[in-house]
């Protein structure tokens, strides 16, 4: 069941339905490269908030299973864009 793209192109997100393992599909300059992890114990938990891409720092932090309703990102400096 494909779950969400990341914001980064030409990646999609596998996870099944028990949550306990999720594929990731990316696309290489040569060739399509996929990214396998199963949970020998617990499960993936997937954002509540997200419609079809996720960011890379929220992908992360579900690999690393992160409990993302309690986790809080704090506020990072971005350069504007000059016009």
């Amino acid at each position: 069941m494909r779950w969400a793209k990341t914001c980064m192109a030409g990646m999609d997100i596998f996870i099944d339905k028990r949550r306990t393992l999720i594929k990731i599909l990316m696309w290489d300059r040569s060739g399509f490269v996929i990214y396998y992890k199963k949970l020998s114990s617990g499960t993936i938990e997937r954002p509540k908030d997200i419609k079809d891409q996720i960011s890379v720092t929220t992908l992360m932090l579900m690999l690393e299973g992160v409990e993302l309703k309690s986790s809080r990102l704090r506020k990072r400096y971005k350069k504007r864009a000059k016009y």
